[in-house]
């Protein structure tokens, strides 16, 4: 803003409006983010934030039955790719989003740097939706019997964070010390109500039967509160590097429900404190090489509650990473590889028998998740127009401790119950093991055709488990993408920043399932996606 570069700011803005991929759907989004620059000197300096977004439409949450997606239907039909489960004129999903905050900077002297960032933030939503509701299918395999869902939620959310930061060498040591303790405190209001609506021909639907808003029957005041002091130093020695941190948490939970059909008051509160710790070592060679170890712990107060208002336990884990990372002096080429081993106890995932805790699935704890893996990642420049870039990870996600029992249903009315299964021993749903991606990028930067550019690639993402019992298999999918793009050169000085670019997603519209939970709940994922797009940078 000035010649001396003590004021400046950052103006941004959106505005999207579009149809959703399913039939009857719309998304709307506006959002106006704004910073602030105060430089009154070369130590110091404070950047005031503001983001202001509203969602006053939001695509559908919708789903289908696995019989006729994933599952062949007995009926031999198939649901469509753009089923709608909703009806347009009772659905809303309206969120509005607002946040202020600072980030504040000053160097005390050539070795101590303080810092403290704030921010809070407000949001209000307000949702209403029809939906195939939990093992509804009639024994026709092809009437839905749906239920009702209306909430509204009020979120406030404070968060500081203070830091110091010391930089510094003892003999052949080089210091990075960082020591700090940060606050949050989140308050989330919550009204719910839930009924029943009319039935739905999943593949012939009707729409515009009339629906009734249910009326609010729990109101939930959930306040979160944490607390944390860490400390961290990074030792350089030579070509090694070492790091080590600690923090101690504190955290407090408190929830107070209503039934406001017979006015019952439900009070529960929990605190809980932990410390955890991380390490890590890599040697740097002159070559380019770099293999590392690590060690990290963590501790992750939940929010919400359970089936009976119980408030849940902080999820807790441990993680051991072995891996190597290579790139040659002087060159964009890289390509890492890693292998891990991580194990989380208290996990949340949804209740697979399909309670509900305040106009949602309730969601419950799992005592401990061990999720063992590698992954490998690479780029190289083979000239200087081709690049490559791909990727591939192994994950074995399995349940290793467990006392919830799982009752095997095909979501069929009148089917028998099928057997209570425990989960110890299965792979959490919509995991796949495998994930693999590729992408080939050529670009002209002389002659008639410099600026212009060509991509493809290629996207893998294997089965995964439907259900927490695992008994149903969602199958596998390839998908391809392509790009065209053109840096405008050689027109105008005015120009030479401009980049248009078109990108296709999805490129053949392959139809498939992403994921899905029980055989109640199935998605499809995204069709071809066209997005045009023109950038420029000053």
């Amino acid at each position: 803003m000035d010649d001396q570069g003590v004021y400046s700011y950052r103006l941004s803005g959106l505005y999207d409006d579009a149809d959703g991929q399913i039939e009857h759907t719309e998304t709307r989004r506006q959002s106006l983010a704004s910073a602030f620059t105060w430089r009154p000197d070369e130590d110091t300096s404070l950047t005031l934030l503001a983001n202001l977004q509203s969602d006053p439409k939001g695509a559908s949450y919708g789903s289908m039955p696995a019989y006729g997606s994933v599952v062949k239907s007995p009926t031999g039909r198939h649901i469509d790719f753009d089923f709608y489960d909703g009806e347009k004129n009772f659905e809303k999903s309206d969120r509005e989003y607002h946040a202020v905050g600072y980030l504040f900077e000053h160097h005390l002297n050539d070795v101590w740097t303080l810092r403290q960032n704030a921010r809070y933030l407000r949001s209000e939503g307000v949702y209403r939706s029809i939906y195939n509701g939990w093992g509804t299918l009639q024994p026709d395999y092809r009437t839905s019997e749906r239920a009702t869902i209306a909430t509204d939620v009020n979120l406030d959310s404070y968060t500081i964070d203070n830091q110091m930061q010391a930089n510094f060498d003892t003999g052949p040591l080089q210091h990075t010390l960082l020591l700090g303790a940060d606050y949050q405190n989140t308050i989330t209001d919550t009204k719910a109500g839930y009924g029943i609506g009319p039935t739905l021909d999943i593949f012939d639907p009707v729409y515009g039967s009339p629906v009734e808003v249910p009326a609010f029957t729990e109101s939930s005041t959930q306040r979160d509160q944490q607390k944390g002091l860490y400390l961290q130093e990074q030792l350089k020695w030579d070509k090694w590097v070492l790091l080590m941190g600690g923090r101690y948490d504190w955290a407090e939970s408190s929830n107070s429900s209503t039934n406001l059909t017979s006015s019952t008051k439900t009070r529960s509160s929990a605190d809980s404190e932990a410390f955890t710790g991380r390490l890590g070592l890599v040697y740097l060679f002159d070559n380019g090489l770099a293999p590392y170890i690590s060690y990290s712990e963590s501790f992750e107060p939940q929010s919400g509650t359970g089936l009976g208002g119980a408030l849940f336990d902080p999820t807790e884990g441990t993680q051991y990473e072995l891996g190597i990372k290579y790139q040659p002096p002087g060159s964009n080429s890289f390509i890492t590889a890693a292998i891990f081993d991580l194990r989380r106890s208290n996990v949340l995932s949804q209740d697979p028998n399909g309670n509900l805790c305040n106009g949602a699935v309730c969601q419950v704890q799992t005592g401990e998740v061990q999720s063992r893996g590698f992954e490998l990642e690479g780029k190289a420049s083979l000239n200087d127009n081709l690049d490559i870039t791909a990727a591939y990870a192994y994950l074995d996600n399995r349940v290793t401790k467990s006392s919830n029992v799982v009752n095997v249903t095909s979501g069929i009315i009148g089917d028998a119950p099928g057997p209570d299964l425990t989960t110890k021993g299965t792979t959490a749903p919509a995991i796949p093991r495998h994930t693999a991606s590729a992408w080939v990028d050529y670009t002209v930067h002389d002659g008639q055709l410099k600026g212009a550019g060509v991509g493809g690639g290629a996207r893998y993402v294997g089965a995964s488990w439907g259900d927490e019992a695992n008994t149903l298999k969602v199958p596998g999918y390839t998908l391809f993408d392509a790009a065209v793009h053109y840096d405008i050169p050689n027109i105008s000085n005015a120009m030479d920043n401009l980049r248009l670019a078109l990108n296709v997603t999805n490129l053949a519209n392959k139809e498939y399932v992403a994921s899905c939970y029980t055989y109640s709940w199935c998605w499809y994922g995204s069709q071809r996606t066209v997005q045009a797009s023109a950038t420029y940078r000053w």
